[in-house]
């Protein structure tokens, strides 16, 4: 349950950096290949049986996904003030956080499946609480390793 809450959680991050850095269309289909990802874990972790007919169409439809997010990058960022090789590095960076936010929401369905003798309120609290700390934890190490004088001074008063 701890793996499907972190990894929804991961994958949820991932999701929001891709919107923001990404065309809402690419950044949409990219993490829309999660059936394929649940298609292939599915094979692996729960012993799922899949025609060759059916690997073939989903090599085919992520081919497709592939040639869609390999556009032009210089035309396909949401950031007008970067030079052409720092658009480049977002871009695929930006498909990057897409697809690992693909990838994640396909264990999260996976796990829940084999998770599905438990409780779904039960998976749904762990996600809650996973999310919660993650968050947390990311939030306040990037305010403390990005302020160079409020988190010093919080600490040498003893305030936290």
């Amino acid at each position: 349950m701890i793996l499907r809450a972190a990894c929804g959680a991961v994958g949820y991050g991932a999701m929001v950096y891709a919107v923001s850095n990404l065309p809402l269309m690419v950044s949409t289909i990219i993490m829309n290949t999660n059936p394929f990802w649940c298609a292939l874990l599915g094979v692996f972790i729960l012993g799922e049986k899949v025609s060759k007919f059916h690997i073939l169409c989903m090599f085919g439809g992520f081919l497709g996904v592939v040639i869609v997010s390999m556009n032009k990058a210089e035309d396909a960022t949401t950031k007008s003030d970067l030079t052409g090789l720092e658009r480049i590095q977002n871009h695929f960076v930006g498909v990057s956080a897409a697809l690992i936010s693909a990838f994640f929401a396909a264990i999260v369905f996976v796990t829940t499946r084999a998770l599905k003798q438990i409780h779904f309120s039960l998976i749904l609290f762990h996600y809650g609480w996973m999310a919660v700390l993650m968050f947390w934890a990311w939030a306040l190490t990037d305010y403390w390793l990005n302020s160079t004088e409020t988190w010093p001074s919080i600490f040498r008063m003893n305030l936290i």
